[in-house]
């Protein structure tokens, strides 16, 4: 007996169809979780973002806070005057009684939180004070690389500045090699008698104790 042409190709076309149907359904399905899935990713790592750009806003509001607070100290401000004045005399701050007594005074605020280095800069940029004798006496590399910044503490506004990047040449056997270091800093300014910026105080962070770890 002859079949229909229905009947030949019903056999065949029908699990066709629900293969096909099964196949988009389970593509769908997986399509479904997917952006599912990203948009709760998405969502996730938006709320972790957010958290920690306020921590991170905290700590640096904290440290700037601090930074106001010891810049204020009148043994600071008289000590700083002493030196800015042997500067203008062109006597050497490394024979510099006040910058002793500076370095002794910066460094017990500096030590609990383990910063790294200071800076006391006068108004031509060029430091007059710091832990690192090598440091004294010449330009700021803060001047040099975001001056806009600096001119800002000069004109009284207490910053966080970072991306200030420092080659570090170290000698090996077959080579020399360089790396970069990149580094972050607070600073605010330091007022005289009738509040006017006579020096700008900066403190070198040391972004392995609080900033990385954030």
């Amino acid at each position: 007996m002859k079949l229909s042409v229905k009947e030949s190709i019903g056999p065949i076309l029908y699990p066709s169809i629900f293969a096909s149907c099964v196949v988009i359904t389970i593509w769908a399905t997986f399509s479904y979780i997917e952006t599912n899935s990203r948009q709760n990713i998405h969502k996730s790592l938006n709320t972790v973002l957010q958290i920690t750009q306020e921590a991170l806003e905290l700590w640096v509001n904290s440290r700037l806070d601090d930074l106001i607070y010891f810049a204020k100290d009148p043994l600071l401000g008289d000590l700083s005057k002493t030196l800015l004045n042997e500067y203008d005399s062109d006597i050497s701050s490394m024979d510099s009684e006040a910058l002793q007594k500076i370095r002794a005074l910066v460094s017990k605020k500096m030590r609990p939180r383990d910063d790294l280095d200071f800076f006391i800069i006068a108004p031509d940029r060029v430091s007059v004070a710091s832990k690192q004798d090598a440091n004294i006496g010449s330009e700021n590399i803060i001047n040099q690389q975001r001056k806009a910044y600096l001119d800002r503490v000069f004109l009284g506004v207490t910053l966080f500045i970072t991306n200030v990047v420092v080659d570090i040449h170290s000698k090996s056997i077959s080579a020399i090699m360089t790396n970069k270091q990149h580094r972050i800093f607070i600073a605010t300014p330091i007022l005289d008698e009738t509040k006017n910026v006579m020096a700008a105080l900066i403190i070198r962070l040391n972004p392995m104790i609080r900033f990385s770890s954030i």
